[in-house]
């Protein structure tokens, strides 16, 4: 049995999964670092796209927020350098803008900073990334055009145009912007990055836009805002808003 699609109640969760409650029956699923830091133990109904993974000797659940970033999984796992584990940890540290500046620029350097990566297996990936450069396309492009009409998986997924060094849609810098900018712009597309990021994890976990917004607000008032927000940092400061009383 492939298992495709499973929506239900996070009911307990561990470094690398979550248990998801459906119909009486839990299911241990796998999810990248990101995924698994907003998948939080709530009331809440989640939605997974799952893929199915067979060994000789095991079955493994694979979850992820959109169709689209399983296909992506699916296709960094068929590469003969990328296991699950890897492939998890590529989905958790670059978008896929970023992923597309790789293979584009040949950017060993933004390949290596995914844990996991080193020089020989970056020099390894890009070699395999340039040879199926079609597939990588194919998927960015049904990505762009789910995200054009306003919605992927149900909500806006920032993974898809989200990008912390300036680029465009194709991959390159605009005209008249570098792709490296002075430290007060590159805070400020952190920042802008995390929030989006943020607001597409808390739309996923059912909480609506004002609520988001509102809690928005009030971490940006918050002392530390004024170093910038890293996707975690915002997210905890956001779920403190959340879960207070109203």
């Amino acid at each position: 049995m492939v298992i495709a699609y499973l929506k239900g109640k996070v009911i307990g969760r561990s470094e690398t999964m979550v248990t998801l409650a459906v119909g009486g029956v839990g299911y241990g699923i796998y999810l990248s670092e990101k995924d698994l830091l907003v998948s939080v133990v709530d009331d809440r109904e989640v939605e997974y796209w799952i893929h199915t993974h067979f060994t000789q000797d095991s079955l493994k659940l694979y979850g992820f927020f959109t169709s689209f970033q399983r296909e992506l999984f699916r296709y960094l796992t068929d590469l003969r350098a990328v296991g699950p584990r890897l492939a998890l940890a590529i989905l958790s540290h670059l978008t896929m803008q970023e992923l597309l500046r790789v293979v584009s620029h040949q950017d060993i350097s933004l390949l290596k900073s995914v844990p996991g990566i080193g020089q020989k297996k970056a020099q390894s990936l890009l070699l395999e990334f340039d040879s199926k450069k079609k597939s990588l396309l194919s998927i960015a492009e049904a990505a762009r055009s789910s995200s054009a009409h306003g919605t992927v998986g149900g909500v806006r997924s920032s993974f898809i145009t989200g990008n912390s060094h300036g680029l465009g849609n194709d991959g390159k810098a605009p005209d008249g912007v570098t792709s490296d900018p002075d430290p007060l712009t590159r805070q400020m597309q952190q920042t802008q990055k995390a929030e989006d990021d943020v607001r597409s994890a808390l739309l996923n976990l059912g909480y609506a836009r004002p609520e988001i917004e509102a809690a928005f607000q009030a971490a940006s008032e918050a002392p530390e805002a004024s170093s910038g927000w890293t996707f975690e940092g915002l997210f905890k400061r956001a779920m403190v808003s959340l879960r207070k009383p109203s």
